[in-house]
């Protein structure tokens, strides 16, 4: 069973950005990515279940966004917003 609380911060998080061309999160009901959100949390449930290591988890869900921004055609903003969410952790400590 599927803790709602963490979807809703999760969502709350994801929600909270506005992109640079001003469609922020009352465009986007997030609520629609909720199925894809549990399977891909069971997957990672399973990964970990199989006692593989934090970094193996990272490196699938970081393999996994780089396959999205791929096959939507939009590779070549991931290096910038990499960049951008590695000083938001670095500096800020936390992304959300």
């Amino acid at each position: 069973m599927h803790d709602p609380s963490f979807l809703t911060r999760t969502l709350t998080c994801i929600g909270g950005a506005t992109r640079s061309d001003g469609i922020g999160p009352g465009e986007i009901d997030y609520r629609d990515l909720s199925s894809i959100t549990h399977d891909l949390t069971a997957i990672y449930a399973r990964m970990i279940g199989l006692g593989l290591p934090a970094s193996a988890l990272a490196s699938a869900m970081l393999g996994a966004s780089v396959n999205f921004y791929d096959c939507f055609g939009m590779i070549e903003q991931l290096p910038e917003l990499l960049r951008l969410l590695a000083d938001r952790i670095e500096f800020d400590g936390h992304l959300c």
